[in-house]
This record gives structure tokens, C-alpha cells and sequence, in this order.
């Protein structure tokens, strides 16, 4: 059911942007110019669109540039073999960002003696306004690219690998 009002929304949404660039192209053209009406019918499109969907493309790529430029995973001391850890978490959300970007910052701690293990990260971001705005079933994430990255898969093989034994607090 959700497909089916995904297209009906998304049907309207091509008939109103088509409307809309027609009349800008009609309005600011004569009629005898052909051309000139075909150029200001793709210029208003174009800038249709990017209006829709232009937060998430300059969002998506500031979110890219965040996750590209963090390292994979700080790994602290030199033996962590058989250690019990307790995983601490702190949230934080990036300013001058055209989404809304949480960084989540997740620290692995030695129980035994408090001593800082590993570093990791996770980025979060949440959709433009247009996906904000349709939101099937509460869901805000981006239509246009992956709403997080992370290095959980790095945490979890240096777990695996390692031994590593996780305390829920």
C-alpha cells in the first residue's frame, strides 16, 4: 500500500513540477521562440528539482566528507587480547551542516583498570525536507543516499578476533 502512495504522491509531484515549468516558460517567452521556451521550461525544471531535492545532495555530500575524513578505528593499546570492556557512548550533532548530522562517539573501556582501549565513531543524518516531509510509516531517512556510516563491522571483527568480552551498563 505504501508503493502505491509513494507513486501517487510521486505522479502528483511530476504533474505539479511540470505545470509550474510551463507556465515560468510560457509566462517569460513568447510563443513564436520555440527554442527559447524549450530553455526556460529545462531551467525552471532544473531548478524545481533542485529546490526538492538540493538540501539532500549538499547533505549527502557533507556527510560523505565527514565519514571519508574520520579514521577507521584508533585502537589505543598495544595488547587487547581477553579484555572485558564497557562500551561509553557520547552524541553530539554537527554544526554548520545543512541536515541535521549526529556523531555518535563510542569508547572502549578496560573494566579492570580503566584504561581507554579504542576509539570509534558513527554519523547519523536525517533526510531533506521533502523526505522529512512524506515520511512513510515515521521513517525521515534520506531518499538519495545512506543515512549513517559507521565503523561497527571494524569494532565487531576487533571483538571477534581478539576475544573481547562486553559489558552492558
Amino acid at each position: 500500500m505504501i508503493g502505491i502512495t509513494f507513486l501517487f504522491i510521486l505522479f502528483i509531484l511530476f504533474v505539479v513540477i511540470h505545470g509550474v515549468a510551463k507556465f515560468f516558460s510560457n509566462t517569460f517567452s513568447n510563443n513564436d521562440n520555440p527554442k527559447l521556451q524549450k530553455r526556460l521550461y529545462r531551467i525552471a525544471l532544473g531548478f524545481i528539482i533542485f529546490v526538492l531535492v538540493g538540501d539532500e545532495i549538499v547533505g549527502g555530500t557533507q556527510l560523505a566528507y565527514l565519514c571519508l575524513s574520520e579514521p577507521e578505528i584508533q585502537i589505543l593499546v598495544d595488547d587487547v587480547k581477553g579484555r572485558t570492556v564497557q562500551i561509553d557512548s557520547t552524541i553530539s550533532i554537527k554544526q554548520s551542516t545543512i541536515l541535521k548530522i549526529k556523531k555518535s562517539t563510542r569508547t572502549y573501556i578496560d573494566v579492570n583498570n580503566d584504561e581507554l582501549i579504542a576509539n570509534g565513531y558513527r554519523y547519523n543524518s536525517q533526510g531533506g525536507w521533502l523526505s522529512r516531509t512524506i515520511a512513510f510509516n515515521g521513517n525521515k531517512s534520506p531518499i538519495l543516499f545512506t543515512e549513517s556510516c559507521s565503523n561497527t563491522k571494524e569494532f565487531r571483527q576487533l571483538g571477534i578476533t581478539n576475544n573481547i568480552k562486553y559489558l552492558r551498563h
